[in-house]
């Protein structure tokens, strides 16, 4: 069952949603869902460790992900944490350095589980 928890930040309303006691996703907004609301302790460590990003005193994150998507989705996703804080690459950067491609493929930009803008840069 999935479970949800909204919290406000500087960058705005951020929802956190878990399945299993790992987030699956992490949206900018305040959507409304059919979730329950709880607060679950997975979703407590996640909004404190965003809370602390926020705030400057934090620069990863140590959080159970289980992100849903294809399987090329999961790859883009998982060579995005390796992206060091600070640090800004495009996704055509990526496709050519990390996958030999000959193309970028950003059609399901849209359908992140989290926002890749790094200020959530896992690692």
């Amino acid at each position: 069952m999935k479970t949800q928890k909204k919290i406000n930040t500087k960058i705005g309303r951020i929802t956190i949603i878990e399945e299993e006691k790992k987030i699956v996703q992490i949206k900018i907004g305040d959507e409304e869902e059919n979730i329950t609301e709880k607060d679950t302790p997975i979703l407590k460590e996640t909004a404190i460790q965003l809370e602390e990003y926020f705030a400057g005193k934090r620069k990863d994150f140590d959080i159970p992900l289980n992100p849903k998507g294809t399987p090329f989705m999961k790859k883009v996703w998982t060579n995005l944490q390796k992206i060091p804080y600070g640090e800004v690459k495009t996704y055509r950067t990526n496709s050519k350095r990390d996958w030999k491609s000959k193309s970028s493929k950003s059609s399901w930009n849209g359908k992140s589980p989290k926002s890749y803008s790094n200020y959530y840069s896992l690692s």
